[in-house]
């Protein structure tokens, strides 16, 4: 139940035109992760702490590709 949960607000929040990314920490990817991210290339995995770090410097650089317009 609570993955379906979990998924209905993943939907909600890119319906919104948010992007999400997800990280998988130490495990191998999920297909609940990888579903609720905005695309492949938005779903991480990082098997310790130096993957993560390496992992939240890729979103780093793709959010700071992003620009706001209306």
């Amino acid at each position: 139940r609570h993955t379906n949960r979990f998924l209905q607000i993943c939907a909600a929040t890119k319906a919104k035109g948010i992007t999400v990314w997800t990280i998988d920490f130490d495990s191998t990817q999920t297909p609940a992760l990888v579903t609720c991210a905005s695309g492949a290339d938005k779903a991480f995995t990082a098997a310790n702490a130096a993957a993560l770090n390496t992992q939240f410097q890729a979103i780093a650089r793709q959010i700071s590709k992003l620009r706001i317009s209306q």
